[in-house]
């Protein structure tokens, strides 16, 4: 009887020693959204937008979805910059931003960010 005891307090030790947390193993079962890459709204599209106005600075607000797979699926204007040359510009840009998917639970799941772009002259 004794061996048996001491068999199950071994796999109970084991099973305790597989269940403690690895602190890289949380980091990988959970993660933020990470941007890699994002380009800018070109200069020449707010030269455009100016059309001589003393307008200073331009400032569009978009939702993004960003799926799962690693690839922008969605892009819609939140809040408009007031130029329209400028706005598609940002969502043409903004479809391109190159990111690592938010992971929970380990798993790459689809998230909706707000994500904004702004020209201004100082």
């Amino acid at each position: 009887m004794v061996c048996v005891l001491v068999f199950m307090f071994t796999i109970c030790s084991n099973a305790q020693d597989e269940n403690k947390a690895n602190p890289t193993q949380i980091k990988q079962k959970n993660q933020r959204l990470k941007i890699i890459k994002r380009e800018p709204v070109s200069n020449d599209v707010f030269l455009q937008c100016q059309n001589g106005s003393r307008n200073s600075g331009l400032r569009v607000g978009l939702k993004v979805r960003f799926h799962s797979t690693g690839s922008v699926t969605e892009v819609l204007i939140s809040r408009f910059s007031g130029c329209d040359y400028f706005d598609k510009e940002a969502v043409r840009v903004a479809k391109k931003i190159k990111f690592k998917p938010e992971v929970k639970d380990g798993e790459a799941v689809s998230v909706v960010k707000t994500v904004e772009y702004a020209y201004g002259i100082y």
